[in-house]
C-alpha cells in the first residue's frame, strides 16, 4: 500500500513519514506530484490512502494549498487521516474525516492512530464489501467458556501481572469478536490501552478508544470516565469503551457521553448472542442522545 502525504510546505515530516513506513504505508509527497490545483491532473491510482497535515495558526499560509489537495484525494475516493495541530480546530468543511490531534513530530501521540488507520486499510482490501450486523461474528460457546475461564483465573493471579493479563484478555475478546486492534505499548501511558475499528461499522461507530481497569469503585469509575470523554473528545473519535475486571460499585451508575462502560463477564455474555457491531451501534446511539 501507498500513501499520499498532503502537508504544508516547510512542515517537519521526517517523523510521520517514519511512522508511515512502519506502518505498510510508506508516503509521496504531493510537492512531487503537482501543489493546489495542479494535483488534479496526477494519477493517483497507485494510492491507497492520503494523510493530510494541517499547518499550524501562525502559519495558515499554506492551508489553501492543503485543502484543495485534501479535496482533489477526497474526490478520487481516497480514505482520509487528518492530523490537525494540538489545541486547533478541524475545519468545518473537514468534520468528517478521521483525525487526531497531535503534533506531526510527536511519534507517542500517532503511532496509534496511523497503525489502526493502516489495518483498517487492510481489512477494507480484504473484504471490499461490508459485512451486514447479522453477518459479523458472535462468540462461540467453546469461545466464550475459554474467556470465562481465563477471567475466572486472574482472581489468584499475581497483583503485578493482572493489569497486563486482563488487558491481554480484552484484546483477544475483541479480536476474536472481529474487531481490529491496535493496542497501546505497555511502556506509555496516555490514558488509553487501545483503539479499534468494526469492519462494516466504520461509518456509524468510528474510531473506538479503549481503556481496561481492574477493579474500579465509583470515584475511580466516574475519574475513569472522564478521562475517557475526554480523549474521546480531542481526538474526535466514535466511542470510548472502559472495560473493566470487577466493580465495587452496587445498582444504576449514571454514564457519561461517548463513554460505554461494561465489565469483562458482561462483554463475554453480550457476545454470545448479539455481534460487537451492534451492542457498540446501540451503546453509540445511547450515548448521543445523553448528550
Amino acid at each position: 500500500m501507498r500513501s499520499l502525504l498532503i502537508a504544508p510546505f516547510g512542515a517537519e515530516l521526517g517523523v510521520l513519514r517514519q511512522i508511515l513506513q512502519e506502518a505498510g504505508l510508506p508516503a509521496t509527497s504531493t510537492v512531487d506530484l503537482g501543489a493546489g490545483i495542479a494535483l488534479a491532473r496526477a494519477s493517483l491510482s497507485g494510492f491507497d490512502a492520503a494523510v493530510v497535515v494541517l499547518p499550524k495558526e501562525r502559519n495558515r499560509r499554506g492551508l489553501p494549498a492543503v485543502l484543495i489537495e485534501t479535496g482533489i484525494a477526497a474526490a478520487r475516493e481516497l480514505p482520509l487521516l487528518l492530523i490537525v495541530p494540538p489545541d486547533e480546530a478541524v475545519p468545518s468543511a473537514l468534520a468528517t474525516v478521521q483525525a487526531v490531534k497531535a503534533d506531526v513530530a510527536n511519534r507517542e501521540a500517532l503511532s496509534l492512530h496511523v497503525g489502526l488507520f493502516a489495518r483498517s486499510l487492510e481489512a477494507e482490501t480484504e473484504e471490499p464489501s461490508s459485512p451486514s450486523p447479522l453477518s459479523q461474528p458472535t462468540l462461540t460457546s467453546e469461545a466464550a467458556d475459554a474467556f470465562e475461564a481465563r477471567l475466572a483465573a486472574l482472581a489468584t493471579s499475581p497483583l503485578a501481572e493482572r493489569g497486563r493479563s486482563i488487558e491481554s484478555l480484552v484484546m483477544d475478546i475483541l479480536l476474536a469478536a472481529g474487531a481490529n486492534v491496535e493496542a497501546e505499548p505497555h511502556d506509555r501511558d496516555r490514558g488509553v490501552d487501545a483503539a479499534a475499528v468494526i469492519p462494516g461499522e466504520e461509518q456509524r461507530l468510528g474510531l473506538l478508544v479503549i481503556e481496561v481497569k481492574d477493579r474500579l469503585d465509583r470515584a475511580s469509575r466516574t475519574a475513569a470516565e472522564r478521562r475517557l470523554q475526554s480523549y474521546v473528545l480531542e481526538s474526535r473519535a466514535g466511542l470510548g469503551l472502559l472495560i473493566y475486571a470487577t466493580s465495587t460499585t452496587k445498582g444504576p451508575t449514571p454514564t457519561m457521553p461517548l463513554v460505554f462502560s461494561m465489565s469483562i463477564d458482561q462483554l463475554i455474555a453480550e457476545l454470545r448472542h448479539r455481534p460487537l457491531g451492534t451492542i457498540l451501534v446501540r451503546a453509540r446511539n445511547e450515548a448521543i442522545h445523553r448528550m
